[in-house]
């Protein structure tokens, strides 16, 4: 091939403008195609607030701001059920965000050493009676248990405060508790 003839700046230029176009056409797609309708259907569910999509390491990280819900786990199978129908299983990460205060994150602290104890013996029973006296000693408004087939959701309140935390089963990983948010 003689490239003698050919100019290399018109050929890089080419190559710019159609990756450009590319990279243009697929955050489009995810904006327009993907994010903006799952939104609008995680929006339409009474018991959010609002909703965030985010790029993560692992895929899609969804984080949902819930308002003060009767039953976390009914809630949380709903909103990934709604994200399945958007994106693909294992492709994304929930997160749901709360309101807590300090009292309730060193109530969550300390209650989470039964919880990871009752992932790894099974002893789920043990664990209520545990998290159950912790929650009475703190005085708390709301606390909740529900073992579900994935996960533990645990619920705590106090006043106009609240906390969901959203533990996965099958592994002795911790679900992310930070301020403002937990979720698998």
């Amino acid at each position: 091939m003689d490239f003698k003839g050919m100019r290399w700046q018109v050929a890089v230029l080419s190559l710019l403008a159609v990756l450009a176009v590319l990279f243009g056409g697929y955050f489009v797609y995810h904006q327009l195609g993907l994010d903006r309708p799952l939104v609008k259907a995680l929006k339409a569910d009474p018991a959010v607030q609002s909703v965030r999509v985010d790029d993560g390491s692992q895929g899609r990280v969804i984080k949902v701001a819930l308002n003060r819900v009767d039953n976390l786990q009914t809630v949380y199978e709903r909103l990934e059920q709604t994200t399945d129908r958007y994106l693909k299983d294992g492709s994304y990460e929930l997160k749901v965000t709360d309101h807590r205060d300090p009292l309730l994150q060193e109530t969550y602290d300390r209650m989470s050493f039964l919880v990871e104890e009752a992932l790894v013996r099974g002893n789920y029973e043990d664990m209520y009676a545990g998290l159950q006296k912790q929650a009475a000693d703190r005085g708390l408004d709301v606390f909740k248990v529900y073992v579900g087939a994935h996960d533990v959701f645990l619920q705590l309140g106090k006043g106009t405060d609240y906390l969901y935390a959203v533990v996965p089963r099958g592994s002795v990983a911790t679900a992310s508790a930070t301020a403002g948010g937990a979720g698998r």
